[in-house]
């Protein structure tokens, strides 16, 4: 379903993507994650470094991977106007409910929610609504099943074709 609210997005049904696919994407995202973050610790800092951040007690290093990894994703989903990683690869993508493009602020905004202690608890129902969509007015949709009926919103919202 969807919000009315804009006249130009009445001709579209967004069908959200289930909890399987928001659960790839999380785990996509955390693998690029880990893979980035790691190269930066293991390549481009001093060993001094590293060897301090292992050594940080591992309540303060969760908190610390949480952190980056809210910001590193919430960049990511921003600049890519909502895709991540894994989104681009299970064909998903975040909009406004209205169906519109979300922003950079919004993307961003999302990763930060996602730092937020259970978040990702709230994600758990066979519907998902988990925080970041609620408190930032979005949806991650699934691109193959949402019905597009205008070719200029289709385009607007990255969708190459209408199959």
């Amino acid at each position: 379903t969807m919000d009315n609210s804009n006249p130009n997005f009445k001709n579209i049904f967004l069908e959200r993507a289930g909890i399987l696919k928001r659960f790839l994407n999380y785990v996509i995202d955390l693998i690029v994650f880990v893979l980035v973050f790691g190269f930066i610790l293991l390549i481009l800092l001093p060993k001094q470094i590293v060897q301090d951040v292992e050594n940080i007690n591992p309540i303060y290093s969760n908190l610390l991977y949480t952190i980056v990894f809210g910001i590193f994703i919430g960049t990511a989903e921003g600049l890519l106007r909502g895709k991540t990683f894994g989104k681009y690869l299970t064909k998903t993508l975040t909009v406004n409910k209205d169906g519109s493009k979300i922003d950079f602020i919004t993307g961003f905004m999302r990763g930060l929610i996602k730092i937020i202690p259970f978040c990702p608890l709230s994600a758990l129902s066979s519907i998902p609504h988990p925080w970041q969509d609620t408190w930032s007015k979005t949806v991650v949709i699934d691109v193959r099943l949402t019905q597009f009926h205008n070719l200029n919103l289709f385009n607007e919202i990255g969708k190459e074709n209408n199959n």
